[in-house]
């Protein structure tokens, strides 16, 4: 799975070039996910972190994540900021 995103009562799997739709929340897929290295993006999105090429969070830019796929996703600058306090604890 390369990342999540919340579509109404549904959660959109994007795994490569294939969409799955599964009934669920973003919620209960950050539970589920969040010990296999996933990591909330956005309100309504998770990303697979081990699929992440960079991430932006600085006011010059759009806050963003680009994958290694070369897909780009819109961020939460928040969301972002915490992911990066997470990170630096880490190291």
């Amino acid at each position: 799975i390369d990342y999540v995103e919340a579509y109404g009562d549904y959660v959109r799997l994007h795994v490569g070039r294939e969409v799955h739709l599964l009934r669920g929340t973003l919620a209960e897929m950050e539970r589920k996910l969040a010990p296999a290295g996933f990591a909330r993006i956005h309100r309504s999105r998770l990303v697979n972190f081990e699929r992440v090429r960079e991430f932006t969070a600085d006011r010059e830019q759009d806050p963003h994540v680009l994958l290694k796929s070369g897909v780009r996703l819109a961020a939460s600058e928040v969301c972002l900021r915490e992911l990066q306090s997470r990170l630096d604890a880490e190291h």
